[in-house]
Order: structure tokens, then sequence, then C-alpha cells
């Protein structure tokens, strides 16, 4: 029974903080889909899928990102492996443990779009 009310709580705690920084995350986001849609380096590793060329990110390196974006140092609190979990499991809609162009796309969309009925 302990161990669930503590998994509860860090559940809780996850989405707490997903909540209280989304402007970090709508700003790697961005930096992500950027970065990918201008390197033509393997750094977030390349897929080929229905003959395009796609950039994909791991859940480490999104990690990585919202850290950087946080401003976190390595010495700091880190984000939580709860919290990245969370995000990714949102973010990943084709399940293959990979964010790319076109998931990140579609956010970047769905963002855009959310704060211009939020500016209405």
């Amino acid at each position: 029974m302990q161990k669930r009310v503590e998994q509860r709580a860090s559940e809780i705690s996850s989405i707490t903080s997903v909540l209280n920084n989304m402007n970090s995350l709508d700003h790697a986001i961005k930096m992500l889909l950027s970065e990918a849609e201008k390197s033509e380096s393997n750094d977030y590793g390349v897929g080929k899928r229905a003959g395009m060329y796609k950039k994909r990110v791991t859940k480490a390196k999104f990690k990585e990102i919202l850290n950087q974006v946080r401003n976190h140092k390595e010495d700091e609190e880190q984000v939580s492996d709860g919290e990245v979990d969370l995000i990714f499991s949102i973010l990943d809609q084709s399940g293959d443990d990979f964010l790319d162009t076109n998931e990140l796309r579609k956010l970047k969309k769905e963002l855009a779009l959310s704060e211009e009925e939020r500016d209405v």
C-alpha cells in the first residue's frame, strides 16, 4: 500500500512539475525542431521512413535539452526521470521511443493554435 502511495505521489509531483514548466517545454520543443531541421549531422539519429529522412530525438537527448533550457547545471537538481517519462509518453505518438520531426512539428502547430486561442 505504501509503495503505491509513494508511486502516486511521485506521479503527481511529475505532473505538477510539467505544468509549472510549460514555457521551458515549449522552448525545448522549438529548439529541438529548429536544430533538427537545420542540422545535416547525425546528432539526433536519422531514420528513413516512407522515403523521407527524419531527425529523431532520444529520451536522453530530450532530458538533456530540458535541463539546458531550464538552466540546470550538472551539480544542481535535474529534471526528474518521471517528468521526462511523462512528457515523452505524451509526445511520442508513434510509440517508438523517439521524437521525430513530424511529431515535433505537429506539437509546435498545436502550441501555436492554443496560443492564438488564448490571445483571442
